[in-house]
């Protein structure tokens, strides 16, 4: 099994490969894999210029009378929320867009949110879950699946920069959006140094129940400590995916606690 696709298993299948070695283990080899089927985006574009697919979700988050997951309105409420107020969240930064995919076919995957701190020029990507889930025990979500998830995602974008030709079309594009969102000029160069932050934003709950399956406190003994972890909830329990996000992202007070 290719171990950049482990995260896509059932959380049985997971866990029990997993298992076999230890996470530390995994996550070396993540690194050094590669998904020789799949074609890495080389056109320009990763951020303004959508496929459709990407189109009719867009739409559905800008409808109020279209039903979206709550998992896909919570994180494009805090891009939202962050651009209308040209406003640098507390522990994540200036978030320039929201899943961004890394193939030309949505089959490989796409990092949750993306943001940058002008300070430490650090790019930071965000891999969410959102507050309803690890509420339910028979739920699919586990903090294992979100570490397979940061650390594949992160290897592709890593990939995707060393190669200059794709650099150049990646990195242009997040220069271009930190201008036109937030009036920063940050140059491709600068960003061709930038640090890559890998964070876990995911309610407490999921945290908790992880720890407390006997299976995944073991594997989760060897959790990478570069990860970063923020705790994130609801401050209004009413937030729902039927509202139109870009209207409840206009006012002023964030709606999520973020820890």
């Amino acid at each position: 099994m290719n171990k950049l696709l482990l995260y896509k298993e059932n959380k049985t299948e997971m866990r029990k490969e997993v298992s076999k070695s230890n996470l530390k283990d995994v996550i070396e080899v993540i690194k050094k894999e590669s998904l020789d089927d799949y074609k890495y985006r080389t056109d320009s574009g990763y951020i303004k210029k959508r496929s459709s697919k990407d189109s009719i979700i867009n739409r559905k988050f800008i409808d109020k009378t279209a039903r979206i997951s709550l998992e896909h309105a919570q994180k494009f409420y805090l891009y939202e929320h962050s651009i209308v107020h040209k406003k640098k969240l507390d522990k994540l930064g200036y978030i320039i867009t929201y899943e961004l995919p890394f193939f030309k076919k949505r089959i490989g995957g796409a990092i949750d949110l993306v943001a940058y701190d002008e300070k430490s020029n650090t790019i930071n990507l965000i891999e969410m879950k959102n507050c309803a889930m690890g509420e339910k025990k028979d739920s699919s979500e586990s903090l294992i699946r979100a570490v397979l998830e940061i650390e594949t995602y992160t290897k592709f974008f890593i990939d995707i920069i060393k190669q200059e030709k794709d650099s150049n079309e990646l990195l242009k594009e997040i220069s271009g959006e930190l201008e036109s969102l937030y009036g920063i000029n940050v140059s491709v160069e600068k960003l061709k140094t930038a640090k890559i932050q890998k964070t876990l934003l995911l309610p407490k709950s999921l945290y908790d129940y992880s720890f407390k399956n006997a299976i995944e406190s073991v594997i989760l003994r060897n959790m990478p400590e570069d990860i970063k972890k923020h705790f994130i909830s609801l401050k209004d329990k009413n937030f729902n995916a039927n509202q139109r996000i870009v209207d409840v992202a206009k006012e002023d007070n964030l709606i999520f606690n973020i820890e």
